[in-house]
């Protein structure tokens, strides 16, 4: 996953330096889309594993609400990564991949509680003595860390740029 997204940046930075004197909105799509097949694949496996704690067992279909739940977020970062690509360039990229990096430490803290709350289950107890749900907890809080740390970066590279350039110069168009 960081090897492609280390991909589309660089990819994306090439294209955006190109675009500044074409200006055929090539670029804007081709972020839209990574910062979905990134950060929006992974909002919605998390969504999906939030829903299975959040879903009354006794729902009708509940695991095909669980898969609506995972297409419709998916599609919320598709339609928010959209929205924020025609906009104002946050230190050389889009926005939205701060916003959805902020919106992933958010969620995957709150599948760990979810799953502490609705089974009792906390991290202290299942790391001695049930190490499949421990790892998946694991791996949560240090994805939802990873997010965390990469949103705050790119939010503070965006808040740089903009004091060291006009703000004129950051827009697309």
């Amino acid at each position: 996953c960081i090897c492609i997204a280390t991909g589309f940046v660089f990819f994306i930075g090439k294209r955006r330096r190109q675009q500044d004197s074409q200006r055929n909105g090539q670029a804007d799509l081709v972020e839209a889309l990574a910062v979905t097949a990134v950060c929006g694949m992974l909002l919605a496996t998390v969504a999906i594993m939030l829903a299975s704690q959040v879903l009354p067992e006794t729902l009708a279909e509940r695991g095909l609400w669980q898969q609506r739940l995972f297409w419709l977020t998916w599609l919320g970062a598709l339609c928010h990564a959209g929205y924020y690509a025609r906009r104002p360039l946050h230190g050389g990229f889009s926005a939205a991949w701060w916003q959805q990096c902020a919106a992933l430490a958010i969620l995957t803290a709150s599948a760990v509680l979810a799953n502490w709350w609705h089974t009792g289950d906390h991290l202290g107890h299942t790391l001695f003595q049930y190490w499949p749900v421990a790892c998946v907890d694991l791996v949560l809080l240090m994805c939802g860390l990873l997010a965390a740390h990469t949103a705050q970066r790119l939010y503070r590279r965006g808040q740089e740029v903009q004091t060291r350039q006009p703000i004129g110069a950051l827009s697309n168009g």
